[in-house]
């Protein structure tokens, strides 16, 4: 195997044991046992555990990136859409779960275990792309067009129902979750728009 592929392999391994276990229930001789290589082989290509923690965290951010996405919520608020953006944010989210259980797992990890810094970097909705969004509510509200309420709330009214959810069906894989993610789509974006615009 060559050392693209065996680092691949390996960043593999880890990411599924992260997800099951977090970063300290996981253990670089478990990752190699999972990946079928000696535990040494991993400090070829990793300087330590946290190093291949950072390796799978970064393959996550590089193939979940999807610039569609985020150049239709741009899109959306250049077009003064509010419903519209609304609807791509709840399907932005609920998408970002469908695609990546694993990873979402393991960012749940990193929150409780205090690696912050690496959930916010695999965050599928960038820091940036969220403060644009908060900027847009809060200029709609002076405009006239929104609820007054804090911008940033309706935010996360919004991103909170969709998580919920979608947590629930990907992450925990819960038999109580019985809609479809187009049923959940609609009915909370109904239910955001219902409250947050006049």
């Amino acid at each position: 195997m060559k050392n693209a592929e065996r680092r691949t392999s390996l960043i593999e391994a880890a990411r599924t044991l992260f997800a099951e276990r977090g970063f300290h229930g996981t253990t670089t001789k478990q990752v190699a046992a999972a990946a079928g290589v000696t535990e040494s082989l991993i400090f070829r290509h990793f300087e330590n555990k946290e190093s291949l923690y950072h390796a799978v965290i970064d393959d996550y951010v590089e193939r979940s990136r999807r610039p569609d996405w985020h150049d239709e919520i741009r899109a959306c608020m250049a077009a003064n859409s509010d419903a519209d953006l609304i609807r791509a944010l709840v399907a932005y989210v609920i998408g970002a779960y469908r695609g990546h259980p694993v990873m979402q797992r393991l960012v749940l990890f990193a929150i409780l275990e205090g690696y912050h810094k690496e959930a916010d970097r695999a965050c599928h909705l960038p820091k940036a792309l969220q403060k644009e969004v908060i900027a847009y509510f809060k200029r709609r509200q002076e405009e006239g067009a929104l609820q007054p309420m804090n911008p940033a709330a309706v935010f996360h009214i919004i991103f909170g129902m969709a998580r919920s959810y979608a947590i629930g069906k990907y992450c925990y894989k819960l038999k109580e979750v019985a809609i479809s993610d187009d049923e959940a789509t609609e009915a909370f974006s109904q239910f955001a728009i219902r409250a947050v615009m006049k």
